[in-house]
């Protein structure tokens, strides 16, 4: 069989469909289809259908494997399905057939292309249609005997590791001046502008994000790394950087449900860090359970009426966003402030 190189390959052993009509019923010749350079084309064969589909599937099958006559070959026919190609079985049920074929050795292995697989299947599909079998499953024996799509034998395809490109260019001989932050979402600074969107709020969620994972027992991401892209990276930044600023810019009140300060600097403060930090009133009790770090755990009975508070004083960078974090138990009050 001549090199073609205009096919699209596909997978063989998954169900192909052929569009068009199903053929009113069988043909009086019979019809195999065999390569002319890079075109599939029709040989008629001698012998007339049976009627019984299986039958005369199997007796076109037969017609095939055998190749084209030496006259043929002479005059330019070919065949995708190496000789020595055996028919095992075909199986048929209403407009569905399962092939089952058995190659010679190696072929599988070491001799299969996308491009030779789809040159079977549609050899095979093209043979076979006249007879209304429109759903066609071609399948090969490998070395223990077991049936098996011939994707299956497919060689899969190298994908190479993603790499960051190396950044070299030289670093500017002046660098260029601090960026804006006036009338960006709210830190310190002149109010927010008027536009169209004034008395409005927005609330954004840049959805993916970091999170605790208890399996892993550290925090992590929603989703990995994918060829150097990670989502919940990139979600964050076109809407911290972009989104929140335009809506921002044209009046509206903005919040995030994910932290948007795009800073190293944490503060925590904990219960047990004491006054300044952390100061009471009322009444309250130290949990068995332990609390952060390790640490005490402090909890106080709710009433109708306010009886105890709990008040925690961050030491912060001056002119720098924040947010809170808190993850309430279910069995614990859902109001603070």
């Amino acid at each position: 069989m001549q090199t073609r190189t205009a096919l699209v390959p596909f997978f063989l052993g998954l169900t192909v469909l052929l569009a068009g009509p199903a053929a009113a019923g069988p043909s009086s010749d019979r019809t195999v289809y065999f390569y002319s350079g890079s075109e599939v084309v029709p040989v008629l064969r001698s012998g007339s259908p049976t009627g019984e589909v299986e039958a005369d599937a199997q007796a076109l099958l037969d017609l095939l494997l055998a190749g084209p006559t030496a006259e043929e070959r002479a005059a330019g026919l070919g065949s995708s399905l190496p000789e020595g190609t055996e028919l095992l079985a075909v199986t048929v049920s209403g407009e569905e057939v399962t092939v089952d074929l058995r190659f010679p050795s190696g072929f599988l292995r070491y001799q299969l292309d996308p491009y030779l697989s789809d040159a079977i299947v549609e050899q095979i599909v093209k043979t076979l249609h006249p007879l209304g079998l429109h759903q066609v499953h071609v399948r090969g024996e490998d070395e223990s005997g077991q049936r098996l799509p011939v994707s299956t034998f497919l060689p899969c395809p190298v994908v190479p590791s993603p790499e960051v490109p190396l950044n070299e260019d030289p670093f500017p001989d002046r660098i260029g001046p601090a960026p804006e932050y006036a009338g960006q979402p709210p830190i310190a600074g002149p109010g927010r502008p008027q536009g169209a969107l004034s008395g409005k709020t927005v609330w954004l969620s840049a959805g993916h994000g970091w999170y605790w994972s208890t399996t892993l027992d550290r925090w992590t991401t929603q989703r990995g790394n994918n060829y150097g892209l990670v989502e919940d990276f990139s979600n964050a930044e076109a809407v911290n950087y972009y989104l929140a600023r335009y809506l921002w810019n044209a009046g509206a009140e903005v919040w995030l449900v994910r932290e948007r300060a795009m800073t190293d600097h944490e503060v925590i403060v904990d219960n047990d860090q004491g006054a300044p930090s952390y100061t009471e009133t009322g009444s309250w009790i130290t949990s068995s359970t332990p609390g952060y770090g390790g640490g005490t755990y402090r909890w106080s009975s709710t009433f109708s009426t306010l009886s105890a508070t709990a008040t925690w004083r961050p030491n912060l960078p001056p002119e720098r966003p924040s947010c809170t974090a808190p993850m309430p138990p279910e069995n614990r009050v859902f109001w603070r402030r």
